[in-house]
């Protein structure tokens, strides 16, 4: 039997390797995706690297024994922010993000006496658990494990839903929503399963389930599927940064700096004086016959110049202008939206709120005049 686990822990040790290296010599394209899912990998290689130390050379795996214990605590904050990454261009890591991470960090550092115990102390420790059993801290401990990878599949699984009905996530190729969800549905069903399996084995060892190693295959397998799936089709997981795909979009564009400057010279004008944005039926085609110049050519200018799109341009200046009227009492807010160019209640609330942080009725309470 030891050797079945040693030939698929081999095969899955060549797979990891092969798929680190492989990531890592990609063109760099929105690199901070494929170095969240590079250690994302790395966590799983890992326990397979210690598990097959395990049956390779049983002396040395006494050194490392419980080593790798504390690894899963990794995995759910690193695929949570990898979601966030590839769900967003312009994503970054923040210092906030490191709270994430003090889970690991605190058993680490729990652990860390047992970890520089001898060789010899190990193997008296594991000759006792034998006899006895395996201690409940260890039981609690494996499902705090399962809880805590349960809440950031979660986390991701209602993430993923909440961006995949937004229109500009739509209309993206660059990665394949519905293979993220799918992925993140079977690890939470491979996380009920895992710990279900260690709580039978607890209350029956006889049962020698070894959830360990099942856990390290299965969790293995879906990893290496989703990173051997990047590596076949590199944009149906990972989009380009928006920077290259601005550059790629207009890289055949004959507007030199000083035309782009004069276009939006004259937009500004237009939107200042004349106010089209107050037409809820103003179109991008419609605002760039205004200004003398085509629709694509304003679009360059537009997202290059003021790192936006049309309709952020046009809500933000129709925002602007219900800041203005906020207090007519003449009018309802509903009336200055309809009057400033929105046509849908829903659409003002949710636009308006965005771009001031407060809902229409709280900005003009703290806006009375």
């Amino acid at each position: 039997m030891k050797d079945i686990w040693l030939i698929l822990y081999s095969i899955g040790i060549m797979q990891g390797v092969f798929l680190i290296i492989s990531l890592s010599l990609m063109k760099k394209k929105h690199w901070l995706s494929r170095k969240l899912l590079l250690f994302l990998l790395l966590c799983p290689l890992t326990l397979l690297i210690q598990e097959s130390i395990k049956i390779l050379i049983p002396e040395t795996f006494l050194h490392i024994f419980r080593l790798g214990e504390t690894i899963p605590l990794l995995i759910g904050p690193l695929f949570l922010l990898y979601i966030f990454s590839v769900f967003n261009p312009n994503f970054q890591l923040k210092k906030k993000h490191l709270f994430h991470f003090v889970p690991f960090a605190f058993f680490f550092i729990l652990f860390l006496p047992f970890y520089l115990k001898s060789g010899q102390y190990k193997s008296e420790y594991l000759k006792e658990i034998s006899h006895t059993g395996t201690p409940l801290t260890s039981l609690i401990f494996s499902w705090f494990k399962g809880a805590h990878s349960f809440f950031y599949l979660i986390l991701s699984w209602f993430y993923i839903y909440k961006h995949q009905k937004k229109a500009d996530v739509k209309k993206v190729n660059y990665f394949n929503i519905l293979l993220i969800q799918r992925l993140v549905t079977f690890q939470l069903i491979t996380v009920v399963v895992i710990y279900l399996l260690v709580t039978l084995e607890f209350l029956n060892p006889t049962l020698s389930i070894e959830p360990d190693r099942i856990s390290a295959l299965i969790f293995t397998f879906s990893y290496f599927l989703f990173a051997f799936i990047l590596v076949l089709y590199p944009k149906s997981l990972t989009p380009d940064d928006k920077q290259i795909i601005k550059q790629n979009k207009y890289r055949k564009s004959p507007l030199s700096w000083e035309d782009k400057r004069l276009i939006l010279k004259n937009l500004e004008k237009v939107l200042s004086e004349e106010k089209p944005y107050l037409n809820p039926k103003l179109s991008l085609n419609q605002l760039a016959s205004m200004i003398n110049t085509n629709s694509n050519l304003l679009s360059q200018v537009i997202n290059e110049l003021l790192g936006k799109n049309f309709f952020q341009l046009i809500n933000e200046y129709r925002i602007n202008e219900i800041k203005n009227n906020i207090n007519d009492p003449k009018k309802t807010l509903y009336g200055i939206a309809l009057d400033s160019g929105f046509n849908s209640k829903s659409a003002f609330n949710r636009i308006f709120k965005n771009h001031t942080g407060l809902t229409p009725s709280q900005y003009k309470k703290n806006h009375k005049k």
